[in-house]
C-alpha cells in the first residue's frame, strides 16, 4: 500500500478542531474516525478510496535535523529558517490507498494539509518530506485550492533547485520518485533561471500526468530552434542516484 506524507507545522501547542478539518476538504463530521485512546483526540481519519486519508497531531516540533536542507534549499523563501524554528507542534497527513494511483493519493494529501491550514491560523509551514522542502501555508492554500487531475500542484510536490557556477546554470529536482520516476537535471546553460524552472516544472508535469518515464534516446522539441536529448545517467547532485537528464542542442537532430 502505497503512503504518502505531508507535515503541517504549528506555532501553538492547542489540540486541533476536527470537525472543522473535516468540513474544510469538504465532507461532514460522522466521517471522521478518532483516536479513542486520547482526550481530546490526538489522530483522526477519513475514508478515501481503498483507503484512509490520516492526521496525527503531535504536541512537539518537527525534528531540526529534518528541516535544516530544506529550508536552506527555500531560496523563495527566505524567511523559512526563522519561522519554521519558532513552531512548537505538527500534524503529520498522510494518505495511503490500495486502489488510488500516486497522483491522486498526492492531491488527498494535499487537500488533507490545506485543511489543517484553513483551520489554524497558526500554521508556519507545510514540509514535503519526499522532495525536502518547505512551504509557506499561504501559497500551499492558494496552490491547493486550483489543485486537479488536470492542474498538478507541481510546485507542493517537488523541489526545483537552481544551481549557478563559472560554466552556466543548472537545475535539478527532488520528489519525482514518488511517482516512480526519475528526478531531473540540466546542466551548464546559459538560460535565465525562470525559464529553467519553467522547463523542469512543465517536463516533470507532463511525466507525472502520463506516468510515464521519458526513455534514453529519447528527443524532445522545447522550441522551433530549442532541442533537447534524455539520458539516463549518475546524478550530478544526487548521491548515487541515477536521473533523467536534459542535454539541451540547437537545431535539428
Amino acid at each position: 500500500m502505497t503512503r504518502i506524507l505531508a507535515m503541517v507545522a504549528l506555532r501553538a501547542t492547542d489540540p486541533l478542531d476536527w470537525p472543522r478539518i473535516a468540513a474544510a476538504f469538504g465532507v461532514g463530521s460522522d466521517a471522521l474516525a478518532l483516536d479513542p485512546d486520547h482526550a481530546p483526540p490526538a489522530a483522526a481519519t477519513l475514508p478515501i478510496p481503498g483507503g484512509v486519508l490520516g492526521f496525527m497531531f503531535t504536541a512537539a516540533p518537527i525534528p531540526w535535523e529534518d528541516l535544516e536542507w530544506p529550508v536552506k534549499a527555500a531560496w523563495q523563501w527566505p524567511a523559512a529558517a526563522a519561522e519554521l524554528r519558532a513552531h512548537q507542534s505538527h500534524v503529520v497527513v498522510f494518505a495511503e490507498s490500495d486502489t488510488l494511483a500516486a497522483v491522486e493519493i498526492n492531491l488527498q494529501v494535499v487537500g488533507g494539509a490545506a485543511s489543517v491550514i484553513a483551520t489554524r491560523p497558526d500554521a508556519v509551514a507545510v514540509f514535503n518530506p519526499h522532495a525536502s522542502i518547505v512551504v509557506e501555508p499561504a501559497r500551499y492554500a492558494a496552490e491547493a485550492r486550483n489543485a486537479s487531475r488536470e492542474a498538478l500542484p507541481i510546485l507542493l510536490w517537488l523541489g526545483l533547485h537552481l544551481v549557478r557556477d563559472s560554466v552556466g546554470l543548472s537545475a535539478y529536482s527532488t520528489g519525482m520518485d514518488v511517482f516512480d520516476l526519475l528526478n531531473l537535471e540540466v546542466h551548464d546553460t546559459q538560460w535565465s533561471p525562470p525559464d529553467l524552472l519553467n522547463l523542469l516544472a512543465s517536463v516533470a508535469h507532463h511525466e507525472i500526468s502520463s506516468g510515464v518515464q521519458m526513455s534514453a534516446g529519447q528527443r524532445l522539441g522545447l522550441s522551433e530552434r530549442q532541442r533537447a536529448e534524455i539520458q539516463h545517467q549518475p546524478s550530478r547532485f544526487g548521491d548515487g542516484e541515477v536521473s533523467c537528464h536534459l542535454v539541451l542542442g540547437l537545431g535539428a537532430f
